[in-house]
Protein backbone atom coordinates (compact mmCIF):
# COMPACT_ATOMS: atom_id res chain seq x y z
CA UNK A 1 0.00 0.00 0.00
CA UNK A 2 1.60 3.29 -0.68
CA UNK A 3 1.15 6.46 1.54
CA UNK A 4 0.43 9.60 0.37
CA UNK A 5 1.62 12.53 0.31
CA UNK A 6 -1.90 14.19 0.93
CA UNK A 7 -5.08 13.10 1.10
CA UNK A 8 -8.90 14.70 1.38
CA UNK A 9 -10.91 13.81 4.00
CA UNK A 10 -14.64 15.31 4.41
CA UNK A 11 -13.46 19.41 2.93
CA UNK A 12 -10.05 19.17 4.49
CA UNK A 13 -6.88 17.93 2.75
CA UNK A 14 -4.48 16.11 5.12
CA UNK A 15 -0.51 16.78 4.23
CA UNK A 16 0.40 13.02 5.72
CA UNK A 17 4.33 12.83 5.91
CA UNK A 18 6.74 10.41 8.08
CA UNK A 19 8.13 11.98 11.50
CA UNK A 20 10.94 10.18 13.71
CA UNK A 21 10.07 13.13 16.69
CA UNK A 22 6.53 11.22 17.69
CA UNK A 23 8.58 8.62 19.28
CA UNK A 24 9.49 10.80 22.01
CA UNK A 25 5.92 10.95 22.81
CA UNK A 26 5.34 7.29 22.94
CA UNK A 27 3.03 7.23 19.69
CA UNK A 28 3.37 5.20 15.89
CA UNK A 29 1.00 8.33 14.55
CA UNK A 30 -0.44 11.18 14.69
CA UNK A 31 -3.58 13.27 13.87
CA UNK A 32 -3.62 16.65 13.99
CA UNK A 33 -7.02 17.96 13.34
CA UNK A 34 -5.68 21.66 13.46
CA UNK A 35 -2.35 21.93 11.75
CA UNK A 36 -4.40 19.24 9.07
CA UNK A 37 -1.62 16.84 9.42
CA UNK A 38 -1.15 12.94 9.48
CA UNK A 39 2.22 11.95 10.86
CA UNK A 40 3.13 8.40 11.13
CA UNK A 41 6.59 7.17 12.93
CA UNK A 42 9.12 5.80 10.23
CA UNK A 43 11.18 3.17 11.74
CA UNK A 44 8.74 0.13 12.02
CA UNK A 45 8.05 -2.92 9.68
CA UNK A 46 6.04 -1.67 6.68
CA UNK A 47 3.13 -3.36 7.80
CA UNK A 48 2.86 -1.22 11.30
CA UNK A 49 3.92 1.99 9.19
CA UNK A 50 0.52 0.95 6.87
CA UNK A 51 -1.28 -0.32 9.76
CA UNK A 52 -1.02 3.34 11.79
CA UNK A 53 -1.47 5.47 8.14
CA UNK A 54 -4.78 3.15 8.39
CA UNK A 55 -5.21 4.09 12.30
CA UNK A 56 -4.71 7.96 11.65
CA UNK A 57 -7.01 8.13 8.79
CA UNK A 58 -9.71 6.92 10.55
CA UNK A 59 -8.75 9.40 12.99
CA UNK A 60 -9.30 12.29 10.76
CA UNK A 61 -12.76 10.59 9.50
CA UNK A 62 -14.25 10.53 12.94
CA UNK A 63 -13.28 14.24 13.70
CA UNK A 64 -14.53 15.45 9.95
CA UNK A 65 -17.36 13.83 10.22
CA UNK A 66 -18.19 14.14 13.96
CA UNK A 67 -18.82 10.61 14.32
CA UNK A 68 -17.75 10.50 17.85
CA UNK A 69 -16.25 7.22 17.77
CA UNK A 70 -14.51 5.66 20.53
CA UNK A 71 -10.53 5.47 20.57
CA UNK A 72 -11.01 1.62 20.75
CA UNK A 73 -13.51 1.91 17.78
CA UNK A 74 -11.17 3.99 16.26
CA UNK A 75 -8.45 1.39 16.63
CA UNK A 76 -10.75 -1.31 15.66
CA UNK A 77 -11.83 -0.04 12.47
CA UNK A 78 -7.65 0.99 11.16
CA UNK A 79 -6.98 -2.21 11.52
CA UNK A 80 -9.88 -3.47 9.63
CA UNK A 81 -9.62 -0.65 6.61
CA UNK A 82 -5.99 -1.89 6.56
CA UNK A 83 -6.89 -5.61 6.50
CA UNK A 84 -8.77 -5.04 3.46
CA UNK A 85 -6.49 -3.02 1.63
CA UNK A 86 -3.60 -5.02 2.26
CA UNK A 87 -5.82 -8.42 1.02
CA UNK A 88 -7.52 -6.78 -1.79
CA UNK A 89 -4.31 -4.98 -3.45
CA UNK A 90 -5.66 -3.08 -6.89
CA UNK A 91 -9.68 -3.09 -6.08
CA UNK A 92 -9.64 0.33 -5.29
CA UNK A 93 -7.43 1.67 -8.48
CA UNK A 94 -9.10 4.79 -10.74
CA UNK A 95 -7.17 3.42 -14.07
CA UNK A 96 -9.93 1.73 -15.67
CA UNK A 97 -8.95 -1.95 -15.50
CA UNK A 98 -12.04 -4.26 -13.95
CA UNK A 99 -11.86 -4.82 -10.09
CA UNK A 100 -13.55 -6.96 -7.79
CA UNK A 101 -16.12 -4.14 -6.72
CA UNK A 102 -16.88 -3.08 -10.60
Amino acid sequence: MKIPESLRVGAQVYTVGFDKNIRDSGLAGECNFRALTIKVLDDRPPTRIQETFCHELVEAVNYEYGINLRHKQVTQLGMALYQILRDNPGVFLEDGTETACS
